[in-house]
């Protein structure tokens, strides 16, 4: 995916973390006129992105949705995304992942073994089932006995 991302400084765990509203892009009031607004995003150069996850594989949305966040902070180019920060974010995903439940934990696992099955065709990039699998093997052990 890239191999843009290798390690990286991380924030102190003492800093205070600064709060962020979530918004979407805002576009100009005249840019929207005429088209009800729906306008088709263009994806900047350099931004790292899923393939279409088919809706049939019955893999929970919430994990498409974290995944889409990893692999956009892993795999986005510098310019678009701090290495270091998109590292120390990466680490926080991950460790809060490891907080899953059990029961939890085991379908993730399960999602992820049906998207490692997948992702071998043609539209996938290279090196996705590599990261599949490190993604599964990060929580895998989060939270044991």
């Amino acid at each position: 995916m890239g191999g843009k991302k290798s390690g990286g400084n991380h924030p102190d765990d003492n800093k205070a973390h600064k709060s962020v509203p979530i918004n979407r892009h805002q576009h100009d009031e005249d840019e929207d006129e005429g088209d009800g607004g729906d306008k088709e995003f263009n994806e900047p150069e350099g931004m790292a992105s899923l393939p279409e996850i088919p809706e049939d594989l019955g893999i929970d949305p919430m994990l498409i949705a974290v995944l889409e966040s990893v692999v956009f902070l892993s795999g986005s180019e510098d310019d678009l995304v701090h290495p270091d920060a998109a590292d120390a974010v990466i680490d926080r995903i991950l460790t809060v992942l490891t907080r899953l439940d059990p029961t939890r934990r085991a379908r993730v696992l399960e999602d992820l073994k049906t998207l490692r099955g997948h992702v071998s065709g043609p539209d996938w990039p290279a090196g996705m089932a590599e990261f599949v699998d490190y993604f599964a093997e990060s929580i895998s052990s989060g939270g044991a006995e």
